[in-house]
């Protein structure tokens, strides 16, 4: 197989920001665009609440998780833009398989295009660009077709009686560049400009589709040359690749500046989900949990639908005799005012308080922390402490330990299906 040259174009201009930002820190004109398409947090109506890419005006806003290091970014932005979208298309494919409360998803938008532009280069790459074939007859030439050969020449008995041909036809496939070769042409190289990257790591667009030259045609006269086409092919692979280039067209006819979002709202529900899949030992123990019973002034019990403990990742080992709960946080938690509140702490204490009566677990250990997306610890652990004397209740209210955890390190064993280590090393 040939090595396919890549060759540099004009690519989109890049900028690197963060979920959570301030949509005042942004410039107007794409701050009023995600504005408008709903991206901000419901918490307080000023920070924006997405990870992914917004493409906007020819130009390319990707938002990592919080606390992601901006800098490391930038020394190797291909890679970490495939990256963070990797693992935002993985959650959104994991996503379609889970099954949630609407308050417990995170919204995703726009990976059925990214569906569409990975199937769009897998099928380039396997099969190369689309071409129509004709099966030529010609003497001498090709795969020898007896039939015609027979009917249309004479033969010439040799020694034992036999027909000898001193020519036959044969059958010749060859291939032609057409208007439907140059529309193939045009939506790929569309594709691997904006897109590409996220399945090939690099923004280069291969070097074999400029020899094709560019459609004068107008989108509505490239849909029907399509349309009219897919009438002449039985073969799946041809007619699903000329449907899926009509949805392409039809997807963004009118849209001449391809302005695209396509990413999660809500990433806090991603950054439990991926956390959850990249450690080691982790049980579901939710269905097990205690929950409130409400009783009738006839002693009738009614068992609360909703109300309940949900711990979110709840790892045991078996070895140690010791189980860890761990509540994913998606804060920022760099100071008391943006660290977990009250409500966060209770949870934790009633969680292990919960799960320590629980007889399957007697004679086990238990280890509470929360785990905050972030490059350094700007807290190690959260006591209980008396107002009256200084001392700490650990023994009534057990330590939480605080871990932190680069979200880029997250996305990356996610995306591999890999593990984090080395957590809870004291």
């Amino acid at each position: 197989m040939r090595k396919r040259i890549l060759v540099k174009t004009s690519l989109k201009k890049n900028h690197f920001l963060l979920d959570r930002s301030l949509i005042n820190e942004l410039p107007s004109s794409i701050a009023n665009y995600i504005q408008g398409q709903g991206l901000l947090s419901s918490f307080n109506g000023f920070g924006i609440s997405f990870c992914g890419l917004v493409c906007y005006q020819g130009e390319n806003y990707f938002f990592f998780p919080r606390q992601s290091d901006i800098e490391k970014i930038k020394t190797d932005p291909e890679q970490y833009t495939a990256l963070l979208m990797q693992a935002l298309f993985k959650f959104a494919q994991d996503s379609k398989t889970q099954v949630t409360s609407p308050e417990d998803g995170a919204d995703e938008t726009g990976f059925e295009k990214l569906e569409m532009f990975k199937y769009l280069i897998n099928d380039f790459q396997q099969h190369g660009i689309f071409k129509n074939e004709e099966v030529l007859l010609r003497k001498n030439s090709g795969k020898t077709d007896w039939k015609k050969t027979i009917n249309r020449l004479v033969s010439f008995p040799d020694s034992s009686g036999r027909p000898v041909y001193l020519d036959v036809y044969g059958k010749q496939r060859t291939s032609t560049n057409s208007e439907i070769t140059r529309i193939h042409a045009g939506i790929l190289k569309q594709v691997y400009k904006n897109y590409g990257f996220i399945f090939t790591g690099k923004n280069k667009v291969p070097y074999s589709l400029k020899q094709y030259g560019e459609t004068s045609l107008s989108t509505d006269a490239q849909i029907s040359v399509l349309k009219n086409e897919i009438r002449n092919h039985f073969a799946d692979r041809q007619t699903l690749l000329l449907k899926t280039l009509i949805e392409y067209l039809e997807a963004y006819k009118g849209n001449e500046q391809k302005n695209q979002i396509i990413g999660v709202t809500r990433f806090h529900v991603a950054w439990e989900h991926m956390l959850s899949r990249c450690l080691d030992n982790v049980i579901d123990i939710n269905s097990r949990l205690p929950k409130p019973v409400f009783i009738k002034p006839d002693g009738t019990a009614i068992p609360a639908k909703k109300s309940g403990m949900r711990t979110d990742i709840v790892i045991e080992d078996k070895a140690a005799k010791k189980l860890t709960i761990l509540d994913a946080k998606y804060y920022e938690a760099t100071t008391v005012e943006n660290a977990p509140g009250w409500a966060d702490l209770v949870k934790q204490f009633f969680y292990e308080k919960a799960i320590s009566i629980m007889p399957e677990f007697s004679g086990y250990q238990f280890e509470n922390a929360l785990i905050f997306p972030g490059q350094k610890s700007a807290f190690d652990k959260i006591h209980m402490q008396n107002q009256k004397n200084g001392n700490y209740l650990d023994t009534d209210f057990p330590i939480i330990k605080c871990i932190y955890i680069d979200p880029v390190d997250v996305m990356e064993s996610y995306k591999n299906s890999g593990k984090l280590k080395d957590l809870f090393r004291s």
